[in-house]
C-alpha cells in the first residue's frame, strides 16, 4: 500500500507506558476512522487496559496482521472476542 511501518524496539513489555507515548505521538498522521468504515491499510491501535500498548493492520473480511513478541505475524479477527474489546483508535494514513 506504499507505506513504511514503523517499528519500536525501545520497550521492555506491553506494560511499559513508553509504547503507549510512541504509538499515541503518531495518531495526528491518521485520520479517524469508525469501526463501520474500516479498510485494507488502517492502523488499529489497540490497547490493554486503558493504554495503546499494539498496532495492527487492518486486512479486510474483518481481520488484522499484526505480529507478538516471540510469534510469527498473523492473522487474527477484530470483529469478535479479545481484539474487538482492544481497539482504541482506529486511523487511515493522511495523503
Amino acid at each position: 500500500l506504499g507505506q513504511e511501518l514503523p517499528r519500536y524496539d525501545g520497550y521492555e513489555n506491553a506494560e511499559d507506558p513508553s509504547i503507549g507515548k510512541y504509538i499515541t505521538a503518531r495518531w495526528d498522521q491518521w485520520a479517524s476512522v469508525k469501526p463501520a468504515n474500516m479498510d485494507v491499510g488502517d492502523v488499529l491501535a489497540l490497547r490493554v487496559g486503558g493504554l495503546p500498548v499494539h498496532c495492527g493492520v487492518y486486512a479486510g473480511h474483518g481481520m488484522m496482521l499484526h505480529v507478538l513478541e516471540g510469534r510469527m505475524s498473523c492473522l487474527e479477527t477484530v470483529t469478535r472476542g479479545f481484539w474487538k474489546n482492544a481497539i482504541l483508535r482506529i486511523g487511515r494514513w493522511k495523503s
